[in-house]
């Protein structure tokens, strides 16, 4: 992106402001994450605009990342005011989250970009069917796992979602209302817990 001329510059902000406003509204709309729509979206922006290299794939999920940053930390605390995070969650899941997210980052500086957007592909794809999956139908343990458990848990979904630029929800979510955690709770942690993400 070293030939980046006054055009470019301008359309780049007409695509990014568009896409932004497209992201917002499918996460207002349908409870996505923005990173969903985001990454594929910065990926045709940046390419469609004739910048071409194998780093356009790592710049996308890292640009989706950098804005859980604002969104996140906005959304983290509407939800502690109104108290819909469990508080015990967040240290437990965290420092796995933590954890994976570093790993996930090693991991993505030593693979390619279409070996990135391989993975996103195929995360994409799992998260389409978990959101198929009728968690009222599951039964309903309590959260019984043990602090290493749900390390393990964040760490997985640390993984994830710094591999394909997502704040985390998509998974956590439905891990949260799967152990009798309220929607509106569930919702207000996972906001949390992507703030160790970004």
């Amino acid at each position: 992106m070293d030939d980046l001329t006054f055009l470019n510059a301008a359309l780049l902000l007409v695509f990014l402001s568009g896409l932004a406003g497209v992201a917002g509204f499918l996460a207002g709309f349908l409870g996505i994450g923005g990173g969903i729509v985001l990454v594929p979206g910065l990926y045709f922006v940046f390419t469609s605009l004739g910048y071409e290299g194998d780093y356009l794939m790592h710049l996308a999920v890292g640009t989706s990342l950098a804005t859980i940053i604002v969104t996140g930390f906005s959304s983290a605390r509407a939800h502690w005011k109104r108290k819909n995070v469990y508080h015990a969650l967040v240290p437990k899941m965290g420092g796995g989250i933590f954890i994976g997210v570093i790993g996930g980052a090693m991991i993505a500086s030593h693979i390619n970009g279409v070996t990135l957007q391989l993975v996103f592909a195929v995360v994409l794809i799992l998260l389409a069917g978990l959101m198929q999956v009728r968690v009222d139908r599951l039964p309903h343990p309590d959260f019984s796992l043990s602090p290493w458990g749900l390390g393990l848990v964040g760490s997985v979904v640390g993984l994830v979602s710094t591999l394909v630029g997502i704040g985390g929800a998509t998974l956590n979510v439905p891990f949260m209302t799967l152990h009798k955690m309220s929607i509106h709770r569930a919702v207000g942690t996972a906001s949390v817990l992507g703030l160790f993400i970004a």
